[in-house]
């Protein structure tokens, strides 16, 4: 397997070295007065519990109904 970090050593440090998107934007909106601190720091709390969540609802799912695809025929066939 390729591992990016090994492979391309240059290309992940100046990868690393970036501000994240999420931090760019927010602190601009934040500047902006469109949100607050708080506001923001909630949104990141709701969606961090509608993923844990979901993943939580994951664990109990017992049967999968995985249609396979290319054996089943296509819709107006």
């Amino acid at each position: 397997m390729d591992e990016p970090m090994f492979t391309q050593p240059l290309m992940y440090k100046q990868i690393h070295r970036q501000v994240p998107v999420l931090k760019k934007y927010a602190d601009k909106l934040i500047a902006e007065g469109t949100v607050t601190l708080q506001e923001f720091e909630e949104e990141i709390a709701k969606y961090d519990r509608i993923c844990e969540e979901a993943y939580g609802r994951s664990k109990d799912k017992k049967i999968l109904h995985i249609k396979h695809w290319l054996d089943s025929p296509w819709p107006g066939e």
